[in-house]
């Protein structure tokens, strides 16, 4: 029985495979409703109808801003130009998801580096997803809903990599000098791995290396200069973040617990994994001779630090830190030679379980915003002259863009004012707009209501609509 169990198992692989990516896809359809991305779209839509990518911080009438660099914004505006219109939002989330099979993919290919004289098994990737799916499920989400981080990620870690590697042409480490470069305008902690870059030149010996990491930071240093020269882009992405504090000691605890219990969970199911003849054996001098020879030995620690810096800043939740794991992963390499082929992939398997249980709701959020979108779309937008909208929901509002119109947002407000959404939306409502489209939060459908001057004309699960009423 046990047999032919195993035998079941050693053949999912591809089906494993191919549902790990359709629940990746539905997961990310599924946050189709989250600001991360669609502040990135609102300011790309406003610079396309009104020419503006930052709200003037001195302006009374604010529209969608993002807090994080505006790299996709820029791929926002990209992608409109050649045609991608009516779908962008779906386009960009699944564009996340390509950027995140790729960054698993340069993680087992970065590690493997580590210990390049082993055998690896296909079930290597399996390991990593199951890592991902069970220790870091808040950073996967975050992934796929096109959180920057990723992409910034990916871009500098497949730079490095290149300018690295001896058996390669010229004009491909002019791209990766490149790719490092473009990366700082997709994070603010970016610059952390741009300081790892740094502190690598000193370390490792090749001169290859050291000439064009050297030119790398230039270059990022001159792409923070142009955008830093942006005063608008300087308040929204640094000052209204300054004065944000730490988080408690009650939250980091209210954190960390269920990261806690997600590494236990999965350091058991691993030794349950381990062959028992076999001893896991480490040199002296490993981890010396890693660092030495391989830079991202040393660029892996500054993103971690910079992962525990955003968790400890408030704003910052799990998912900072969950980050920060995903690059402990390598680690777990030295043990790759003792585990049951047949054990990682019931793990693997175990970790989509859960990943999919987590996540049922994804499907219905797609369409309960689609069907909020749809609701704006037969109304007569052209004789709306003032919209009011929070971050939640623009995957529905952003329809209504049209040249010379502003469609303001009330979570850039509250951040201007350094005060809360629902505190905002209130005051927000004391000016008269034309309609309404916000979150469908009790708090927001309460402030409509009091303020006796909208009626409400749909809601869902999403979001809720409501229009001035007549004079």
């Amino acid at each position: 029985m046990i047999v032919y169990f195993k035998n079941i198992l050693n053949k999912s692989t591809n089906i494993l495979y191919l549902l790990y990516i359709v629940v990746f896809i539905t997961i990310s359809l599924g946050q189709i409703a989250r600001w991360d991305l669609l502040e990135q779209v609102a300011m790309a839509d406003n610079y396309i109808a009104n020419g503006d990518l930052y709200p003037d911080f001195r302006a009374n009438e604010i529209h969608g801003v993002s807090v994080y660099f505006p790299g996709i914004a820029y791929l926002a505006i990209l992608f409109q130009l050649i045609g991608i219109k009516f779908y962008l939002v779906e386009f960009l989330l699944l564009f996340a998801v390509i950027i995140f099979i790729f960054f698993i993919y340069l993680i087992i290919f970065l590690t493997k580096s580590i210990y390049p004289k082993r055998v690896y098994p296909k079930e290597l990737i399996f390991l990593l997803l199951a890592y991902l799916t069970i220790v870091c499920p808040k950073f996967v989400m975050y992934a796929l809903e096109f959180k920057p981080d990723t992409i910034a990620l990916l871009l500098g870690l497949t730079g490095v990599l290149w300018i690295f590697e001896d058996a390669i042409f010229v004009y491909k480490k002019i791209i990766a000098i490149f790719l490092i470069g473009i990366a700082v305008f997709f994070k603010q902690q970016y610059l952390f791995f741009i300081l790892g870059i740094f502190v690598s030149i000193f370390i490792i010996k090749k001169g290859s290396y050291k000439i064009f990491a050297l030119i790398s930071i230039i270059i990022s240093s001159l792409f923070f200069i142009i955008i830093i020269s942006n005063k608008n882009l300087v308040f929204w992405n640094f000052e209204i973040l300054s004065d944000d504090g730490i988080v408690s000691f009650k939250f980091i605890l209210t954190e960390i617990i269920p990261i806690a219990i997600n590494i236990i969970t999965f350091i058991l199911l691993l030794i349950l994994s381990i062959e028992k003849n076999h001893i896991v054996q480490i040199n002296k001098s490993f981890f010396l001779d890693l660092i030495k020879n391989h830079p991202w030995a040393i660029i892996f620690p500054f993103i971690i630090a910079s992962c525990i810096i955003s968790f400890l800043k408030v704003g910052g939740n799990r998912g900072n830190l969950e980050l920060g794991l995903v690059f402990i992963f390598p680690l777990i390499l030295i043990f790759i030679n003792y585990l049951s082929k047949w054990k990682v992939i019931l793990i693997a398997w175990f970790g989509i379980l859960i990943t999919f249980a987590n996540n049922l709701s994804s499907p219905i959020r797609y369409i309960e915003a689609k069907d909020l979108r749809n609701k704006i779309m037969i109304m007569e937008s052209n004789n709306f002259k003032s919209v009011l909208t929070g971050s939640d929901v623009y995957y529905a509002s952003r329809f209504l863009n049209r040249n010379g119109l502003v469609i303001e947002n009330y979570w850039s407000q509250c951040m201007k004012n350094n005060i809360s959404v629902e505190k905002q939306l209130s005051i927000s409502l004391q000016k008269k707009y034309d309609l309404i489209i916000v979150e469908n939060w009790p708090e927001n459908y309460t402030a409509i209501i009091n303020s006796n001057n909208y009626n409400v004309i749909f809601q869902n699960s999403i979001g809720l609509i409501a229009k001035a009423k007549l004079p």
